[in-house]
């Protein structure tokens, strides 16, 4: 392959910019100072990204034959140089990989900025054959133009059939969005399953940093784990243009990773490739997969996310396989499971203190078991997680939701507002905290009605029952029982035995004036999900708009015995259904004794809609914060 000039060109990779005819390197615009002969190695890796460059070679380039010097000693401090000038490590290298007792090989994807440095081509993904066949047929018509008209032969007919022909040449497929099928794994080893889904969910977040590119969610592309269809059939129902797969195998140190990306409709090959690895450098090689997807796709990334891929930090490899094994977890909805994702996601947080996801992921669980437990959480902990995780890495989302959910629970609704706003502006794709910024708008009576559409929160989680859920009950408070009992019945279609998804759907047709329905829904929720007190709430109301008063007391009764915090609020709930407008205040001023958090649903909790106007409920409501 023919090199390029020093004298010629701009190439691109990350947040850098490498110009050879100035022989500068910038990073975001900012000139980084490198001597000569770092400069020069740096050239000649970018001339092969992804190649082995030998030792040989580069003594032949930079140091010549009548140089006397220590050429070992001059080729360390001239690598130790480089890597100093990018930030990289040679533990775990993103750009500069040492390849021992061979040489060097430069992992991230290079672009060529300059249209004269056309003799180089140094993405290690092939273009799209349909896009190299038509800049070739473009250059060979445009040959015989020039040609034609030197002869003096050309005429108009002529050029408008030759450039007829290029607009009709075979054109790259365009893509705007993509979905990250789990990986496959295959080691052998059933136990090894964790670690292909991190794989999958690591490429996923890799990957949703490119704002110019929808990527589906975890949760919507998990159901497609073992029960594969073709790939058209999935970017179909996935409504994508591409699709990623792959397949992991790990042995001892050793990691074997393969990808390949489709463009579905034509079960065309964008993109595939192959990489070995040890595990401590599975970090970097995630988001190198990720670069060079986007490399193949044209995709737009700008200055913020280019830097974002390459200053992703180094965690100690024990620490994110610890934070794999919670995260595996964390994805299911059992007390026990997420217990064991707690101490999973604490052990990770002290092999490696650095490591700002397991804080985030921490901080989460602790929420959620919060919700579900007889304590409350201890929100104190809670913040100073999010908190440190933002100190460790200020990109972050899910720190963000959780600081909102805990402002909420303080009743502070502007700060949640501002917490759930920066975490839709640092990943829009996510679901659960567009969901969480909706209700905060709901709360404080600030969101547009009829609520907005739902086609933003399922673009990147269409099949994924617990985004349906959350978004369906949301719905109940929004006044939409009836859009809010279809949105439920998609959750339960994709997982019939998923107890917020009967939960949400026996809410939403108890409201709709179903409380009949309802009641199987709930009863079905309250046995599946465990001894959740919200469950066991809720069928208590159903059971008071049924009619059926005695089986609503009884339920009453077994609410006060429960140890949970914010029981007050619940059992409200269950009088206003009732219509005990005396016990109903009673149990509302207790609920505001004891600070129950749901208070501030209050407002737009279809239960009490008919105690809105009572100069009682309004000066609970103005004590908590609430809008009038």
């Amino acid at each position: 392959m023919e090199s390029p000039s020093p004298a010629r060109g701009t190439l691109r990779f990350a947040a850098f910019e490498v110009d050879l005819r100035a022989g500068e390197l910038r990073k975001s615009g900012r000139r980084i100072k490198l001597q000569e002969q770092p400069f020069q190695i740096l050239q000649l890796l970018l001339e092969r990204p992804g190649e082995l460059v030998t030792r040989e070679e580069l003594r032949n380039r930079i140091w010549s034959a009548d140089t006397f010097v220590d050429f070992d000693h001059g080729l360390y401090n001239a690598i130790k140089r480089l890597r100093e000038a990018l930030g990289d490590s040679s533990e775990n290298p993103v750009y500069v990989e040492t390849l021992a007792k061979r040489g060097y090989r430069f992992l991230a994807p290079v672009e060529v900025v300059t249209a004269n440095a056309s003799s180089f081509s140094p993405p290690p993904a092939p273009a799209p054959a349909a896009s190299l066949a038509r800049v070739r047929l473009g250059l060979a018509i445009a040959a015989v133009v020039v040609l034609i008209a030197l002869a003096g032969a050309l005429t108009r007919d002529s050029v408008e059939r030759l450039w007829g022909r290029v607009k009709a040449a075979p054109r790259a497929p365009v893509i705007r969005s993509l979905a990250v099928l789990p990986f496959r794994n295959l080691s052998g080893d059933t136990s090894q399953e964790y670690f292909a889904d991190g794989m999958t969910e690591e490429l996923i977040i890799n990957l949703s940093r490119i704002r110019s590119l929808r990527v589906i969610s975890r949760t919507s592309v998990m159901s497609y784990k073992e029960n594969r269809k073709s790939l058209a059939g999935v970017a179909k129902e996935l409504g994508v243009d591409a699709v990623v797969e792959g397949a992991i195998q790990r042995s001892g140190d050793q990691v074997r990773i393969t990808a390949r990306l489709v463009y579905a409709p034509e079960d065309k090959n964008l993109w595939a490739q192959s990489y070995e690895r040890r595990f401590p450098d599975i970090l970097a090689v995630q988001s190198q997969i990720a670069q060079e997807i986007a490399a193949s796709i044209h995709a737009e990334v700008s200055a913020e996310e280019r830097e974002a891929f390459s200053s992703s930090a180094a965690v100690d490899p024990r620490a994110y396989d610890a934070y794999l094994k919670g995260d595996q977890y964390w994805s299911r909805f059992t007390d026990d499971d997420w217990r064991k994702s707690k101490q999973y996601f604490e052990e990770a947080i002290r092999i490696d203190p650095k490591y700002a996801r397991a804080y985030s992921a921490l901080a989460g669980v602790l929420l959620g078991l919060g919700w579900k437990g007889n304590n409350p959480p201890d929100l104190q902990r809670i913040q100073s997680l999010a908190n440190k995780a933002l100190e460790l890495d200020p990109t972050l989302d899910d720190p963000h939701i959780m600081l909102g959910w805990v402002h909420l629970r303080e009743w502070d609704l502007a700060a949640s507002e501002n917490e759930f706003s920066r975490a839709v502006e640092l990943a829009p794709n996510n679901a659960h905290g567009l969901i969480s910024y909706y209700n905060v708008l709901l709360i404080d009576h600030k969101l547009p009605r009829p609520v907005p559409d739902f086609l933003r929160l399922s673009q990147g989680s269409p099949n994924s029952p617990d985004v349906l859920s959350a978004f369906g009950s949301f719905l109940v408070f929004a006044g939409e029982p009836d859009r809010a009992a279809e949105v439920c019945r998609g959750a339960i279609s994709l997982q019939p035995d998923f107890a917020f998804a009967h939960y949400c759907l026996g809410r939403a047709l108890m409201s709709a004036g179903g409380a009949e329905q309802g009641i199987p829904e709930l009863q079905l929720a309250a046995q599946k999900g465990g001894d959740i007190m919200y469950f066991h709430s809720h069928l208590a109301q159903a059971y008071a708009m049924a009619g059926r008063k005695q089986e609503a007391l009884q339920a009453i009764h077994a609410l006060e015995n429960r140890p949970e915090a914010g029981r007050e609020y619940q059992i409200a709930l269950v009088y206003s259904r009732l219509g005990d407008r005396a016990k109903t205040f009673q149990t509302l001023e207790q609920a505001y004794a004891k600070h129950n958090w749901e208070l501030v649903y209050m407002g737009v909790d279809p239960a009490l809609e008919s105690f809105r106007s009572d100069p009682r409920f309004r000066s609970i409501m103005k004590r908590v914060g609430l809008p009038l």
